[in-house]
């Protein structure tokens, strides 16, 4: 009976097939592995990854919308094919890892994703521009740099950070707001007009 060698990765062999695994562990992190480098996308909703191929914005994650629409709005084309149902939709207020505030309209709420998506193509027809090249991803409005990173492995991804007070103040029910404007004074007015607490 003669050796069995069993499949296993040989530095010295150069591998022209690029695949992508996906995996995730016990704490529902998921890990992308591409040419035997592994990088690890963190669950926590602060990573997001710059897809060129989506067609809208997708989150798992239906307390990051600041505003929603439940209803049935379709499914969502897994890459593995699978499909899954959207449940919910609405805008999501990011603060950018340079400090500027985004607001993204209309992401899918997808409970099966474990990924949180942003589109180039909902940023152009939000009047963003998307810079790719030299291993960096620019999102420019203007002059103005919303937002950059460097390419990690073969993904444009960023750092945000949701903007929870945004959030907060979306979810409050209007008829209390009224109750609290509708005999407010001329000076709690403009108290709130100088924090921009509402448009005048």
């Amino acid at each position: 009976m003669g050796n069995i060698k069993t499949n296993r990765f040989n530095p010295t062999k150069r591998y022209d097939d690029k695949t992508t695994i996906v995996a995730t562990n016990e704490n529902e992190d998921v890990y992308l592995v591409e040419e035997y480098s592994p990088l690890t996308i963190v669950s926590d909703g602060t990573l997001w990854i710059i897809d060129s191929g989506a067609s809208f914005h997708v989150t798992p994650h239906g307390d990051f919308l600041a505003t929603n629409q439940c209803g049935e709005f379709g499914n969502f084309q897994m890459g593995n094919q699978g499909r899954s149902k959207i449940v919910e939709k609405g805008d999501v207020i990011l603060t950018s890892n340079t400090g500027c505030k985004i607001i993204l309209k209309d992401v899918r709420q997808v409970h099966d994703m474990r990924l949180n998506l942003i589109s180039t193509g909902k940023l152009d027809d939000a009047g963003l521009e998307n810079h790719f090249g030299e291993g960096k991803w620019k999102l420019i409005k203007g002059n103005l740099f919303m937002a950059r990173r460097k390419k990690e492995g073969s993904l444009y991804v960023t750092q945000a950070k949701l903007c929870k007070e945004e959030v907060n103040v979306a979810n409050v029910d209007m008829e209390l707001w009224h109750r609290r404007l509708g005999h407010m004074s001329e000076k709690g007015l403009n108290i709130l007009a100088r924090n921009k607490s509402f448009l005048v």
